[in-house]
């Protein structure tokens, strides 16, 4: 009786049949004065068809060989995300991890009349405050907290800025106004930032009455002025003429 004691190279029989490996026994030459046999088994050359091989040793319905059509490292018949960009970390089961949240950035500018400005003048229109937020996840969505005095007159927020008129506030004063940008990562982070400003003396350009109040008076002066020279010289006249009687 010939008795097999070793199968060598890589016994991968997935999806071989029993009557399939019975049949390549049988195949094997069993003379007598054998007391043992050695059986190599080539999955690619029995267990797939080709036309190197006898097609009724094989098994139709023997799996593919290993496929990894996006390669992320994960077989495809396990790969739930089968088209993940090349390059992207990716989880056991081919999914992309979850990228890094990276806190936003901010900065805040202010300006009148469209004009930036440092601080603002109680006579030169609206002010607007406006925040340039900006994140590295272009995912995410950033909000706006924004935390003022009552000192700052009728502010309407909108969103990323601030609008309020100054005329009727203090001048001399000095005001700060913060804001504080979240994101909607994963964790949520945010950033904080302030501005501050003072209020000065309205310096109004000149009306044109003002303009021609200026000249008006500038007119009178130099009358009175001509006034007094005529004066002079007439004393002057009538002294030379009683010098001469």
């Amino acid at each position: 009786m010939i008795t097999v004691i070793a199968l060598t190279a890589v016994l991968e029989l997935v999806g071989c049949n029993d009557t399939n490996i019975d049949t390549y026994f049988k195949s094997i030459d069993t003379t007598p004065n054998f007391t043992k046999a050695t059986m190599e088994v080539d999955y690619l050359a029995h267990c797939t068809s080709t036309n190197q091989n006898n097609a009724n040793r094989c098994n139709e319905n023997t799996p593919t060989v290993y496929a990894d059509d996006d390669n992320d490292g994960i077989a495809n018949d396990i790969d739930n995300c089968p088209n993940t960009l090349l390059g992207e970390s990716v989880d056991e089961y081919g999914c992309a991890l979850d990228a890094e949240n990276i806190a936003p950035v901010v900065s805040l500018s202010m300006t009148q009349n469209n004009v930036l400005v440092s601080s603002i003048d109680i006579a030169d229109g609206i002010v607007e405050i406006i925040a340039n937020g900006t994140d590295e996840n272009t995912d995410d969505i950033l909000s706006y907290t924004w935390i003022m005095a009552g000192a700052i007159p009728s502010a309407t927020i909108d969103g990323a800025s601030v609008i309020f008129d100054p005329s009727s506030m203090v001048v001399g004063s000095s005001h700060q106004i913060e804001l504080t940008v979240n994101d909607n990562g994963n964790p949520v982070l945010s950033v904080s930032s302030s501005i501050q400003f003072s209020v000065k003396e309205s310096q109004a350009t000149p009306t044109v009455e003002d303009k021609d109040s200026s000249k008006n008076s500038g007119g009178l002066f130099s009358y009175l002025i001509l006034l007094l020279l005529t004066v002079i010289s007439a004393r002057n006249v009538t002294s030379v003429r009683d010098d001469i009687k």
